[in-house]
């Protein structure tokens, strides 16, 4: 690790510039899809004019619908495709590792 001014390791300016590219990746695809889908304009327009709690329980609402949809069907796809479900499992597995290093 070398100093750079002020005291400040060329690691941490790194990590730094890293986290910032990967928040302004996020805010342009957020305003992609905002010019694209009037829904998610909406929902936008919503969370900043200060409705954010109720957007994000609206949010929260239709993610654990999502959610209840994966495991139903996974534990009907279980039963009948059990190495179809194991290889599923193995890639979450690889995918969650791949993206923690």
């Amino acid at each position: 690790m070398t100093r750079v001014a002020g005291g400040v390791t060329k690691f941490s300016v790194n990590r730094f510039t890293e986290r910032i590219m990967v928040a302004g990746s996020g805010c342009a695809l957020v305003g992609a899809v905002a010019a694209l889908d009037d829904r998610v304009r909406g929902r936008l327009v919503g969370v900043l004019t200060g409705d954010a709690s109720t957007e994000l329980a609206m949010a929260g609402a239709r993610l654990q619908r999502v959610a209840r949809t994966i495991t139903e069907s996974a534990g009907y796809q279980g039963t009948e495709h059990a190495s179809l479900a194991l290889f599923a499992i193995g890639a979450v597995v690889l995918l969650v590792l791949m993206l923690r290093t």
